[in-house]
């Protein structure tokens, strides 16, 4: 170019030009053919290989989340990095202002993000206790989604009208708490009269979190590599990662969760004659993405003493 004519630059240029719209094109009209979420083609029970092949259809999908996770955690991170270095992060309350921003990256992330948070909050052997504190928020004060998302979840999968099912509902009931994959209403059962806590999914979970799952897993291959490369640690971080998003997964499935509710409930009992109470499930109005059971009042259990 730099040797060429005034004409012939000019071409060149405007040859580029077209090869870079060209390509812009071809991207986006690759990524609008991708397929949607598909969340009926997903396992119940976290499939690493099912997960990868369902990912290998959506590239765009995948590309479209990293550069969200990149853009929003590296500038933490980096600043993070370097508070440390510089011994700032003996502070307690640049600790705690650290720790607030974790919480809150975390809870902007989404559900896989947050259940690493709430993983990390009951290891007082890795992290001190103000962070500790401020990452066990994300066990129940999760930014809640609408009214009309949870209701839209609740009528579809009940296959009913709410009000045929529960009294005194009002126009724009608030949750009790929300937390990562779901949030939970305090209404009475219309059938009994009962009180009742009926915790709905968030719409798109499977989708979600599977795909944040996929992309971690990933990471967990590049660390893996790098870490063997420069020490004699043979730890497995795929398979750390699988366990871990095993269980995750079989968080989705409200049905799992009754069932060992269930399961639970028989079980303790037997052995402690009454010590301890397990809520009744109401399985005639729980789903896969519903769960209904009966209403306990009492204190947290992170609140009881030892």
């Amino acid at each position: 170019v730099a040797g060429a004519s005034g004409p012939g630059r000019r071409a060149l240029l405007g040859l580029g030009a077209v090869s870079a719209v060209a390509l812009v094109s071809a991207a986006a009209l690759t990524a609008n053919a991708e397929p949607g979420p598909d969340e009926r083609s997903l396992p119940r029970r976290y499939d690493a290989e099912h997960v990868a092949a369902y990912f290998a259809e959506r590239p765009w999908a995948v590309r479209r989340r990293c550069w969200e996770v990149v853009r929003q955690v590296t500038p933490l991170l980096l600043r993070l990095l370097f508070d440390w270095k510089m011994g700032a992060l003996q502070d307690d309350a640049k600790c705690k202002a650290y720790a607030v921003e974790v919480r809150e990256v975390l809870a902007d992330l989404g559900p896989a993000f947050i259940k690493a948070g709430q993983a990390l909050s009951i290891r007082p052997d890795l992290l001190p206790e103000v962070v500790l504190k401020e990452l066990q928020r994300l066990c129940d004060d999760c930014p809640a989604i609408t009214w009309a998302e949870a209701r839209a979840t609740l009528e579809a999968e009940l296959g009913q009208s709410l009000g045929d099912v529960f009294a005194d509902l009002d126009d724009s009931p608030q949750p009790v708490a929300a937390a990562s994959l779901g949030q939970v209403y305090r209404w009475k059962r219309k059938r009994d009269g009962s009180i009742v806590a009926v915790k709905v999914q968030r719409p798109g979970m499977a989708h979600i979190v599977v795909l944040d799952l996929y992309i971690l897993r990933r990471v967990a291959r590049f660390v893996r590599f790098v870490v063997r490369q420069i020490s004699w640690t043979r730890v497995d971080h795929v398979v750390l990662l699988d366990a871990w998003a095993s269980g995750t997964v079989a968080e989705l499935d409200y049905e799992n969760e009754a069932r060992n509710q269930d399961r639970f409930r028989e079980e303790l009992a037997l052995r402690m004659r009454g010590r301890v109470y397990v809520p009744q499930v109401d399985h005639c109005l729980s789903t896969r993405r519903v769960l209904v059971t009966e209403w306990i009042d009492g204190p947290r259990l992170a609140d009881c003493s030892p």
